[in-house]
């Protein structure tokens, strides 16, 4: 594996950010609404979200006939 270069080591930036609280909502299927919230003027639903992984493109400037890794072969069999 490569080790990164002067310039991408001093375009790199790592954030650490104190938390006092946070908060997430990790659930599958639509609302639970209280029944009096069915009438109420907003939207409720969910937005699915969908990971997929489309084919690799082959960096151009080597472009030379190179198979995809193995990795990268792996990954997309496994989605």
């Amino acid at each position: 594996m490569r080790k990164p270069n002067l310039i991408q080591i001093k375009a790199t930036m790592v954030l650490k950010i104190s938390l006092d609280q946070a908060s997430a909502k990790i659930r599958t299927g639509g609302p639970v609404d209280e029944k009096a919230d069915h009438s109420l003027d907003v939207w409720a639903g969910h937005v699915p979200v969908k990971r997929q992984y489309l084919p690799p493109i082959t960096d151009e400037l080597i472009d030379d006939g190179r198979e995809v890794s193995p990795s990268v072969q792996k990954l997309l069999n496994q989605s």
